[in-house]
C-alpha cells in the first residue's frame, strides 16, 4: 500500500483495495457453495462416526450440531493405526471421530486421487461423554 500526502488519494486507494477483496470473497463463496451444496454433489454413503469416545469432546461444543450441518472429511494418511484413516471434523476444526475402517478404503482412494468429499450430519446423540453421530458422505461434482 502506498502512502500519499493527499488524504483523498489514500482513501480512494483503500476503497479500491476493499472492493477488490470483497469481490474475491464473493467469488470464493460461490466456489465453496458450488462444491459443498447437496444439489451439486453425489451422495455416496451413510455411516456412523467412530472413535469419538477417545477424543474428550467438549460438552459445550458438540450439542450445537444440527441436522444437515456440514462436516469435513480429512485424510490422515500418516495415521499409525489405519493407513486409510479419514477423520470427521466440524468446519471449525473440532475432530468428532473417524469414518469406520470397513468403509474408508474407497473414500481414502477417492480423496487421494484429488476428489473432494464432505459430509452432512444426518442425526446425533450426545450424552455428555459419548457422541453417536451418523453422517451422509458426498462427492462434490
Amino acid at each position: 500500500m502506498s502512502i500519499y500526502r493527499n488524504d483523498d488519494v489514500l482513501i480512494t486507494d483503500l476503497m479500491d483495495r476493499i472492493d477488490k477483496l470483497e469481490n474475491q470473497v464473493t467469488d470464493l463463496k460461490k466456489i465453496y457453495y458450488k462444491q459443498s451444496g447437496e444439489s451439486h454433489s453425489t451422495f455416496l454413503y451413510g455411516c456412523e462416526v467412530r472413535g469419538s469416545d477417545y477424543l474428550h469432546l467438549e460438552d459445550k461444543v458438540v450439542p450445537r450440531l444440527k441436522e444437515n450441518d456440514p462436516v469435513l472429511l480429512i485424510r490422515e494418511a500418516d495415521n499409525k493405526y489405519d493407513k486409510n484413516a479419514i477423520s470427521v471434523a466440524t468446519p471449525a476444526g473440532l475432530k468428532l471421530g473417524y469414518i469406520p475402517r470397513e468403509h474408508n478404503l474407497i473414500f481414502s482412494r477417492l480423496i487421494d486421487s484429488g476428489n473432494l468429499l464432505f459430509g452432512r450430519v444426518k442425526n446425533f446423540h450426545w450424552d455428555g461423554k459419548n457422541l453417536e453421530l451418523i453422517i451422509k458422505v458426498y462427492l462434490a461434482n
